[in-house]
Parts: structure tokens; sequence; C-alpha cells
């Protein structure tokens, strides 16, 4: 059997509706073209290393949420400031790991002298 031929009015609507579905596709396509856009994100930037001094918890989700990085660069950038001693794995599994800042001493506590009260008589 064969295909049904359509009717010209049909035809017309039928090829208004591919172009306005086509006008959507494009809406769609700006909309990706704005998250592909890449930021900067580095370690060693000083605004990084403050406000991950604020954080009581920080987590890879916190990391990327704040900045709109990835999950795998801020679990990358997470380790990277492990390694440096700047913030503490507090625990986690295989999937999360939570840390908090290290506290950083600039002198270490040296204990203070006690002092000896008379005993009454």
């Amino acid at each position: 059997m064969g295909s049904k031929r359509l009717s010209i009015s049909q035809m017309e609507k039928q090829q208004a509706t591919t172009t306005k579905k086509k006008g959507k596709d494009d809406k769609k396509g700006e909309k990706s073209e704005k998250k592909g856009e890449t930021r900067i994100f580095s370690v060693e930037d000083k605004a990084v290393l403050s406000d991950v001094a604020k954080m009581k918890a920080i987590t890879a989700y916190s990391l990327s949420s704040a900045y709109g990085i990835r999950l795998s660069l801020a679990k990358d950038a997470l380790e990277e400031l492990e390694r440096r001693d700047l913030v503490r794995l507090v625990g986690g599994n295989s999937r999360i790991r939570i840390y908090t800042p290290q506290v950083q001493q600039s002198q270490p506590r040296q204990p203070q002298p006690q002092q000896v009260q008379p005993q009454p008589a």
C-alpha cells in the first residue's frame, strides 16, 4: 500500500508546525551556549582561600555551587588543598568527602605558669 497523499492545506499546516519547532530549538541552543561558558578557577586565588577558611564544612558540592565549576574540578581542588594542609578531611566515604579548614597557628602555645595560692593556716 502506498502512503496517503496530503492535500495542500495539510502540507501547509505541517510546514507551519515544523517551522515553529525549529524556532523553539534555536532558543534551546542559545541556552546551552550560555551554560557552556568556562570560568577560571585557581586554588591559589586569595578570594578562594579566604572563602574556604570561613566555611565550617567544605564539600565538593559546596565549592561547585559557590564558584560555578564542575564537581570533578572541585574534588581536585579539595585534594590539592588537603596536600597543602589548608583543609583537613573529617569524614565521608568513597562518594562524598567532608573537609574543614585547617586552623593556622602562627605561634605554638606555651603553657602559662600556674600561680600557687597560699593555703590558709
